[in-house]
């Protein structure tokens, strides 16, 4: 490989390494840690605990059918969505390009990621 090739190649990568860098700042968090602004979720199911956001159902606090918590502080388009998630009990979902079978329940149907205590099932994208 000639010096100017080699050159080349690395002015290359510098533009995509700054391009990628680029890309990474304009990343905009749709959850502020602190509360649920933009957000709607049925009463009492939903909250922040510790930075997080928190689903819950008890004995004292069930649901007949899935219910979300729906982000409604605006549009989005292209985007990537990263979390860290604990559940514990049956299972719980994340629900993308959804649309509302039932408005006034916050139920979806799209397509979801399952997280599910059952190894086969955790991670499966379908659709709901």
């Amino acid at each position: 490989m000639t010096t100017t090739t080699k050159q080349l190649l690395s002015l290359t990568l510098s533009i995509l390494i700054g391009s990628s860098i680029a890309q990474a700042a304009e990343f905009e968090s749709i959850f502020n840690g602190k509360e649920l602004s933009g957000w709607k979720g049925l009463d009492g199911f939903w909250s922040v605990q510790d930075g997080a956001i928190v689903g819950e159902t008890t004995a004292d606090k069930k649901i007949e059918k899935n219910t979300f918590l729906v982000w409604q502080g605006g549009d989005v388009s292209d985007f990537e969505f990263t979390a860290t998630v604990r559940f514990k009990g049956n299972n719980s979902g994340v629900q993308y390009r959804s649309q509302f079978i039932d408005e006034p329940m916050l139920a979806l149907m799209g397509y979801q990621l399952d997280m599910h205590p059952t190894a086969k099932f955790y991670g499966m994208l379908y659709g709901e």
